[in-house]
């Protein structure tokens, strides 16, 4: 169970993260029972006129630290408030009832959020951490599993409007030099380690790493069940499909790339490129389902959240075509194409205001000519289609 619980409050869209009050009477009452039971030994030794250092500094470290840590566990709390209104991240920890620390984050500092786990014998825990600029952090939640801290970040995402990535777990400044002075190759040893866990996954180190999950409406952000049993590629499949770039994926006939996706079922590119495919032939119903497929293995992909809600558009299905080209531009907030198509799609609905300011965006990102007129050209009222990503 992850460290911190979500409550959510309906009429505000308030996001609270706070402590559990049932771990913290357990960490509590461990740390009296541990405390009161190193304490009698100590009496006892004590009485018996025992006077080895080196006893006293066995308990000091392996009795006394602990039952303390844990003390200091069950009377702390933490909590977490996202903010819709003030669009902030609060922290704050208290003591008892006396806070001791307090930080915030703004919605617009946000750069992502980061999913990070740490691979144990036992499970692997993860945590998840808004990263900010300047170098600014905050995490929000940790020692959880994998299908709950995806759950809360897709959440958080919502409401923030940052991206999920996967980073690296961060090594201390401090630990880092102390690993250079001790064992020079520690370092460079773990981001091996990292690297052969990364390939093996068929995902990259650092940015969009896949996220299995569904795509909720961003207005009501829904609990996502992640597929964990799904076989892995090995790593001589994943350097196959490593070597097959997206310009000869484009190449291959619909039939080669569905041979393909029939043979290694965590081929999210291939996926996607035959999705355009059939869009364009008209097949717009199989290219939805593969759409939805691509967005299984890896929903952090905005281009594919775009030509998913031009498919539905396609379809008529204006609710399900506004969740896919908001879930876009909260993935990739300076999308051109993503910005236009839900202005677009809002004009048509009657909503000149938020469509206008959908408009103002796309023009703003424009990074070329072409851009820039099409954006101006839709806020003036032109008549346009729906653009699929560029590849």
């Amino acid at each position: 169970m992850a460290a911190l619980k979500l409550k959510e409050d309906a009429t505000t869209g308030q996001l609270t993260l706070y402590s559990p009050l049932l771990p913290r009477l357990g960490a509590l009452a461990f740390g009296l029972i541990w405390l009161a039971f190193c304490t009698i030994f100590l009496i006892l030794f004590i009485s018996e006129g025992e006077d080895d250092i080196g006893l006293y500094i066995f308990f000091l470290f392996f009795a006394g630290i602990p039952s303390l840590s844990s003390l200091f566990a069950g009377l702390t709390a933490t909590t977490i408030l996202i903010d819709r209104s003030l669009r902030t991240i609060a922290v704050t920890k208290h003591l008892l009832a006396l806070p001791y620390y307090n930080k915030s984050l703004a919605f617009g500092d946000v750069t992502n959020l980061e999913l990070q786990h740490v691979p144990s014998n036992k499970r692997t825990v993860w945590m998840l951490v808004a990263a900010g600029r300047d170098d600014k952090r905050v995490t929000l939640n940790w020692n959880g599993t994998e299908g709950e801290i995806k759950d809360l970040a897709l959440k958080i995402s919502s409401v923030v409007g940052a991206p999920v990535v996967s980073g690296k777990i961060r090594i201390p400044a401090a630990l880092k030099q102390a690993l250079e002075k001790i064992a020079p190759n520690a370092q460079e040893y773990l981001y091996q380690v990292q690297a052969e866990e990364a390939a093996a996954e068929n995902a990259p180190m650092l940015d969009a790493q896949p996220l299995p999950s569904d795509t909720p409406p961003l207005s009501s952000p829904q609990t996502i069940s992640f597929p964990s049993s799904e076989p892995r590629p090995s790593v001589s499949e994943t350097m196959t499909t490593m070597a097959t770039s997206a310009t000869e994926l484009s190449a291959m006939s619909p039939q080669m790339l569905e041979r393909r996706i029939a043979s290694d079922t965590m081929d999210s590119e291939a996926r996607y490129i035959l999705a355009r495919k059939y869009y364009e032939r008209g097949q717009v119903d199989r290219a939805i389902e593969l759409y939805q497929e691509t967005l299984r293995l890896d929903p952090t992909n905005s281009n594919t959240q775009n030509d998913l809600g031009v498919a539905w558009q396609q379809r008529g299905k204006r609710k399900e075509a506004e969740a896919a080209y908001r879930r876009a531009v909260a993935l990739d907030p300076f999308s051109v194409t993503a910005h236009l198509n839900l202005g677009l799609l809002l004009r048509s609905m009657n909503k000149a205001n938020d469509a206008s300011q959908e408009f103002y965006l796309a023009r703003k990102n424009a990074r070329s000519k072409h851009e820039t007129q099409l954006a101006e050209s839709a806020s003036t009222g032109a008549r346009i289609e729906p653009q699929l990503s560029k590849t």
